[in-house]
């Protein structure tokens, strides 16, 4: 996760814990495990990773209160990098206050928008932020119940309705909301996607909650694209493929995903 105490530790997407302060935590159930890793911000807690193609290492990580930005900006070759890195009750309302502010005034050739590593989050956050994209009444995607269909479409003109050069950075960590919005971009031909195929989960959970504290987590539908695609297990496929980068080219800050988006924006 964004800026959290894994990712400042040098920890990264697919790495594998084998130990927690020297303790193997092979057959242990993951709440177990949690309870080990989790502790008091400012106190230490020595992971042993095994990473592909890499001996075991262990690093240490300073625990602390994890606060993940929803949503970031830099440039790369005056071009805007918007990465959207969760989809919370407030993303849309942020993502659109940053390019009225800092992004559209600038006039730039085009936009990239990075949901590499994007867990999801809430559907009406994938509303808001797709209605960003798309006309009026364009349909953003529809979820399909056991026994009704609900489509979600945009209220009004998104402020990039009529923007074009737009650039999307996915990859296997790119999930649920994420996909709801590059599926989309997709099917309305709203962008170019670059990367990987995302994570393929198509479906739409609830929680439910009991008096005892207990918490059930029930799927209750799936959702479609404009084109009614389901993506379950098979995930939103790229425009443009390009692998992640490898151990060595992150060690070298290499990422050929950005740099062909840049590209991308460039020659258009």
């Amino acid at each position: 996760l964004k800026g959290s105490p894994a990712e400042k530790a040098g920890l990264r997407p697919s790495d594998v814990i084998t130990h927690v302060n020297g303790e193997d935590i092979a057959g242990q159930s993951s709440q177990a495990i949690i309870l080990k890793i989790r502790g008091t911000a400012g106190t230490d807690v020595i992971l042993t990773i095994q990473r592909e193609g890499s001996v075991p290492s262990d690093y240490t990580v300073t625990r602390g209160q994890i606060t993940i930005p929803d949503i970031t900006l830099k440039m790369e070759k005056g071009i805007p990098i918007v990465g959207i890195h969760q989809f919370n009750k407030k993303t849309g309302q942020d993502l659109k206050t940053l390019l009225e502010n800092e992004v559209l005034p600038e006039k730039p050739r085009g936009i990239i928008f990075d949901l590499r590593n994007n867990p999801g989050g809430f559907l009406t956050a994938a509303v808001d932020v797709g209605g960003l994209f798309v006309k009026e009444d364009q349909e953003i995607f529809s979820t399909e119940y056991k026994s009704r269909t609900r489509t979600y479409d945009a209220g009004e003109n998104g402020i990039l309705a009529n923007i074009d050069n737009l650039v999307f950075l996915q990859n296997k960590g790119t999930a649920s909301a994420s996909e709801i919005l590059t599926a989309m971009i997709k099917d309305l031909d709203r962008g170019t996607i670059i990367g990987t195929s995302s994570v393929g989960k198509g479906t739409v959970q609830e929680i439910v909650n009991f008096s005892n504290g207990g918490h059930l987590k029930l799927t209750v539908a799936k959702w479609l694209s404009p084109k009614d695609n389901w993506i379950n297990e098979v995930g939103v496929i790229p425009d443009i493929e390009v692998t992640d980068p490898t151990d060595e080219e992150k060690e070298q800050d290499i990422d050929r995903q950005l740099d062909t988006a840049v590209q991308t924006i460039l020659q258009n």
